[in-house]
């Protein structure tokens, strides 16, 4: 059985593990064909290259984010050329977007009293393995939330909007990068409910590539069955991915388990 996993995440964004690791981790599990996709960067995906044999199959990818219908959506983009410019220039955009918003959501923190100062917020730095990111462990640290459930409490309040790209401009930026874009875990977007048909077919209007079928958000296996009809139907790629942050989330590397057999790759000339 050839396993799968094309949605994995390292240190370089919010994972825990470096790119030596997850090479590592991937051959542990016996997964055969595999991509990094860390938000906004491709530092790891290329890195990870000179540590796979003629074993595996590594799939240059990143994820992208973009907002449709004021709600934050996840497209992962696979197969591009690294040095495209236009794609560099958006996951670069897309980085300074989260970083500005983080420091205001600290800043919102701090006007609800619940921080003494936060003037050394520029210069704190945190160990990159730990996961996560910026603001999250300058809160925990200053005893101010206990994790990421709690980060999420303050979004909600917070009047603050962070904003991408249209999910058109991102997928036309990906492909003209001669790469391949998947809406990422579309039954995260929902609290698990399948996404809608009338969603989807516009994410095929903007021209998707393909779906990620397989990922831990689905609530019900069988739900995995219901986005490959819908690929199958409208000629499109089905993906696999267990959104793995290493350590730093309970989302399992490898699961949901799909093997090469369940997934449709075809897309990105990958049998």
């Amino acid at each position: 059985m050839t396993k799968v996993d094309l949605h994995i995440h390292t240190c370089a964004s919010d994972g825990t593990w470096t790119a030596e690791e997850v090479v590592k981790e991937v051959r542990q599990k016996n997964i055969k064909v595999f991509a990094i996709t860390d938000h906004d960067t491709v530092e790891n995906s290329v890195k990870a290259m000179q540590f796979v044999n003629d074993d595996l199959n590594l799939i240059v990818g990143v994820e992208v984010s973009c907002t449709y219908m004021g709600k934050e959506f996840h497209v992962l983009a696979y197969d591009f050329d690294i040095d495209d410019v236009a794609l560099n220039e958006l996951i670069n955009w897309n980085k300074d977007t989260r970083i500005n918003y983080n420091k205001r959501l600290v800043e919102y923190v701090n006007t609800r009293g619940l921080l003494k100062s936060i003037a050394d917020y520029d210069s704190y730095t945190y160990d990159k393995r730990l996961g996560g990111w910026k603001a999250l462990h300058y809160l925990m640290d200053k005893d101010i939330v206990k994790d990421f459930w709690d980060v999420l409490r303050f979004q909600e309040q917070c009047e603050e909007v962070l904003e991408f790209k249209s999910p058109k401009a991102v997928i036309e930026v990906i492909k003209n990068a001669g790469g391949y874009a998947v809406l990422a875990h579309p039954s995260s977007y929902y609290k698990g409910e399948k996404l809608t048909v009338d969603i989807m077919d516009q994410f095929i209007s903007f021209g998707i590539d393909g779906l990620e079928c397989y990922s831990p958000y689905l609530k019900e296996v069988n739900d995995a069955s219901y986005y490959k009809d819908y690929c199958l139907t409208h000629g499109i790629g089905i993906t696999a991915g267990s959104d793995c942050h290493g350590t730093f989330s309970n989302r399992t590397l490898g699961q949901p388990q799909a093997s090469i057999k369940d997934v449709d790759l075809k897309f990105m000339n990958i049998k």
